[in-house]
């Protein structure tokens, strides 16, 4: 269960935007135009993870590549999940299964800079958060910030996650290489015809609301 909240949690961080991101999210949540990042993932889970993006972070797509060993027993994750403003798309590429919705935090890129910055310091307040220094993470300098909710912290470069940690280090997520010079490809974001989609259940696929994102994290209005 903490091995999943860290990875929805960086999710959902990745999409909503942190400070040091791009000025609006009408112009896109990151730095650049497009880029990659290779992660590796520790703990009670290990892995790879993969992450693209490409219109200055409006379209984003991961792979995870991930297993859980418990008790002798060894659970393999293999998925690709693309997000786009208007849908969450989740493929298992295992089973070659699909589900998709549509995305829930849609009214987050059509904040305006003072919107955006205030459910970012919201979030950041209600997690405990704050920025404690600065580390060094692929090559590039990042932001660190101890999430105190999550146990954990994590290291941001102008609103790219590069290191995450939650649960007192039962999930432990560090980029191994940065590029942003090279074009991402469209088949990142392209959908095969031979994925079979299923209608979505309990624990599948779902992405966290802004609203539920708020309220679990202790916000009140």
């Amino acid at each position: 269960m903490i091995v999943r909240f860290g990875v929805v949690l960086f999710s959902a961080l990745v999409v909503v935007g942190m400070p040091g991101g791009a000025a609006t999210a009408q112009d896109g949540f990151y730095p650049t135009e497009y880029g990659t990042v290779e992660y590796t993932v520790e703990g009670m889970q290990t892995g790879t993870m993969t992450r693209y993006w490409r219109d200055w972070g409006r379209e984003q797509a991961e792979y995870q590549d991930l297993s859980l060993s418990v008790s002798g027993i060894t659970q393999e994750t293999k998925s690709w999940t693309i997000t786009t403003p208007e849908t969450v798309t989740n493929i298992d590429l295992v089973t070659n299964q699909g589900t998709q919705i549509a995305n829930p935090m849609a009214n987050a890129y059509d904040m305006s800079e003072e919107e955006l910055e205030d459910i970012n310091q919201t979030m950041m307040q209600n997690m405990g958060g704050q920025m404690v220094g600065t580390d060094t993470v692929a090559g590039q300098d990042c932001e660190v910030w101890d999430l105190d909710m999550a146990g954990g912290t994590m290291c941001l470069w102008e609103g790219v996650p590069l290191s995450n940690s939650a649960g007192g280090g039962m999930f432990t997520m560090t980029a191994l290489s940065i590029d942003t010079d090279t074009a991402v490809d469209d088949v990142h974001f392209t959908v095969p015809d031979d994925v079979t989609f299923t209608t979505p259940g309990a624990g599948t696929g779902d992405v966290p609301s802004l609203e539920d994102l708020m309220q679990g994290l202790g916000q009140t209005e």
